[in-house]
Order: C-alpha cells, then sequence, then structure tokens
C-alpha cells in the first residue's frame, strides 16, 4: 500500500499544465466560420502561439497621436501661464534666466510687442492641440506633423537671432521643445 506522499509524487499521476488558449477559444466559431481560410488559420495560429513583449512595450506602452496632442496642449499651457501671470517683461526675464532685467524689457516696445504674440502663438497652439485631440487619425498625424515642423524650425532662431548674445537656448524652452517633439515624433513612429 502507498503512502499519501509516495500517491502525490507517483509517476504515473498526470501532471497539471495550464490550458493553451487558441484562437478557436476565444473567437466565436460562428464568426470564425465567416472569416476566409487563410485568415482563419492565421488568427488560430497566431493567437495560440504568445510571442514574448519587446523591451518598448514593457517600458512604455505606445503613445498615440491624440495623447501626444494631449501632452503638447499640456505642457503650451503650463509654459504660456507664467506670461499670464507675471506679464511679459517678467516671463521675458525668467525665460532668459535674469539675464535681461524685466525693466530693460518693458523698456523696448518691439521685444514686449514680440513677447505678447509669442504667448498669442502659443495660446493657438494649446487650443489646435486641444481641438486636434478630437481629430481622426489621419489628421491627428498631419496636425503633429506640422507641430513638429514647427518646433524644429524654431530651433535656429535662437542661434540665428538671441535675446542676449550670452543666452542659447533657454532652459524652459528646452524642456518644451524637448517633451513636445519627443512625443510627437513617438506617436507618429507608432513606438
Amino acid at each position: 500500500m502507498k503512502t499519501k506522499l509516495e500517491t502525490l509524487f507517483a509517476e504515473d499521476r498526470p501532471r497539471f499544465s495550464p490550458p493553451v488558449m487558441t484562437g478557436a477559444d476565444i473567437i466565436p466559431e460562428n464568426v470564425v466560420a465567416l472569416l476566409p481560410d487563410a485568415t482563419r488559420f492565421a488568427r488560430r495560429h497566431a493567437l495560440a502561439t504568445p510571442r514574448p513583449p519587446s523591451l518598448i512595450s514593457v517600458t512604455m506602452p505606445m503613445l498615440t497621436t491624440s495623447r501626444a496632442l494631449q501632452i503638447h496642449m499640456f505642457v503650451s499651457a503650463c509654459f504660456t501661464a507664467p506670461f499670464f501671470i507675471l506679464g511679459a517683461p517678467e516671463f521675458a526675464s525668467m525665460l532668459t534666466d535674469g539675464k535681461i532685467p524685466a525693466a530693460e524689457i518693458a523698456k523696448n516696445g518691439l521685444l514686449v510687442h514680440l513677447f505678447h504674440v509669442d504667448a498669442l502663438k502659443n495660446v493657438f497652439i494649446t487650443a489646435l492641440c486641444y481641438l486636434a485631440a478630437k481629430f481622426g487619425p489621419a489628421e491627428q498625424r498631419q496636425v503633429c506633423m506640422l507641430m513638429v515642423f514647427l518646433m524644429v524650425a524654431l530651433m535656429p532662431l535662437f542661434k540665428i537671432a538671441p535675446i542676449h548674445p550670452d543666452l542659447g537656448l533657454p532652459p524652459p524652452a528646452i524642456a518644451y521643445l524637448t517633451v513636445t517633439v519627443t512625443s510627437h515624433c513617438l506617436a507618429l513612429a507608432g513606438i
């Protein structure tokens, strides 16, 4: 007579193995019957053999164009808020890391005017991203491409015509451009 322990570990006892789900288990047969033969075969075999996740899909789920536009909207709104809270001269001084005092900027009417135009451009970008997040996928891709073009086209201006000779690309602008361009490029690449 066998002991309980021997019975538990007997070789002739069937081992437990988890069931493997196939396409037939997941897709109802009445739906599978409507599919062409090649599609039926591909679905059953594709679902039966699980693929290991890639490093990109594990670390960062796919970024959609809608989400990239929402990210741009949020970053643009956060970037523009200090302009409306502090005013154009203080915002410009903050943007130049204090290298140009607010009083000096306030004396230059053209510079103040240009900062107002820039703020309105950012409000327009914020509104456009808000609306475009509700567009169809093809239109969202086009808006993302336009945003990438705009952001890349703005970068050389900080070298060609800097606000201050000792100032290149200001840190807030670096953060703004990095986050927005990266999110749009990842969304366009389908990563």
